[in-house]
């Protein structure tokens, strides 16, 4: 596979000198499969050469041996790259490069292959690969624009899936890391969506969210509450529940079971509703404040785990 995959990407774009694809450039791609196989080479590189452009269209098949799919990554990851690098972006309608449908191909090759590759990484190596020229600034303003890029083809990916636009933004930190555990954990959400606890579970979420927010106290700092320092029954029992929780939620999102996790944290709506009534977070003991906001913390990251519940939209009530 690995001999195939390299001769996929050393005669990838080599058909397009022959007078055939100038003629009918709609054969770029078909006739390197025709001259790789009247060559003799392995048939699989000439099934990867003959499908390196695929997906052509959204219904149009991915390549499909797994190291055609690479090749045929590499090549829309570099295209792209190369593209955003100098400035030509879509505007509007104009995509003169067919950059929007070189995107939603590489999400689809992903996804349909459940390649585990690191899209936000692979994006970042296609920018570095590009030939000098360009500043480190440069660069890295590109690089963002075209993450902000690729993650908008996900999106609209996900919507004609049936998802919901404040479903897809809970997933968006983190989204293109790994598109299939992406696409998982939105089916998580879009199921347990159903359940009457969860939209005002989202609606405590973001109370939590906002109160950190507020206090400028980072969700990720490696600070943990401890029980004996919480004075209020209410705060306590959501200690317990949440410690509860943690070991097996963690564990489900490991084995990528975001449903069942996220099942398990909706029972903790009572515990929080609970601590909302009866805890003043921002107390006035500097320590105890701390406590408090280390907890609501240690929830934010327990359902950080599947995601982002602040996103969510609630309907009145």
């Amino acid at each position: 596979a690995e001999a195939a995959a390299m001769t996929i990407a050393q005669l990838c774009y080599a058909d397009l000198v022959t007078d055939v694809v100038k003629e009918f450039p709609e054969l770029q791609g078909v006739m390197g499969g025709v001259y790789a196989r009247r060559d003799g080479l392995d048939e699989r590189a000439a099934l990867g050469l003959e499908q390196f452009y695929l997906p052509v269209g959204p219904k149009s098949p991915v390549p499909t041996t797994i190291e055609g799919a690479l090749v045929s990554l590499a090549g829309k990851l570099d295209s792209l790259a190369g593209n955003f690098l100098i400035g030509q972006v879509p505007t509007g309608s104009a995509d003169p490069f067919a950059l929007r449908r070189q995107a939603l191909g590489a999400i689809r090759i992903l996804l349909e292959h459940q390649l585990p590759i690191d899209l936000d990484q692979a994006l970042s190596a296609a920018i570095a690969a590009q030939p000098d020229g360009r500043s480190a600034e440069q660069r890295d303003i590109a690089l963002a624009d075209l993450r902000d890029f690729v993650w908008a083809r996900a999106q609209f990916f996900f919507e004609e899936k049936g998802f919901r636009a404040d479903e897809i933004r809970s997933v968006r930190q983190g989204g293109l890391i790994n598109l299939k555990r992406t696409f998982l954990r939105l089916a998580a959400i879009h199921s347990v969506r159903q359940n009457h606890d969860f939209e005002p579970l989202a609606a405590a979420f973001k109370r939590a969210a906002n109160i950190l927010k507020q206090a400028r106290f980072p969700i990720e700092e490696p600070f943990l509450p401890e029980r004996g320092l919480l004075k209020e029954d209410a705060e306590r029992a959501l200690f317990d529940a949440l410690c509860a929780l943690e070991g097996r939620v963690q564990e489900r999102c490991v084995a990528e079971s975001y449903e069942a996790g996220l099942r398990a944290l909706v029972g903790v709506k009572p515990h929080l509703d609970f601590f909302f009534e009866r805890v003043m977070v921002m107390a006035e003991e500097k320590e105890l404040r701390r406590q408090r906001l280390g907890l609501l913390a240690k929830l934010v990251r327990l359902f950080n785990c599947v995601a982002d519940l602040s996103e969510i939209q609630v309907a009145e009530r």
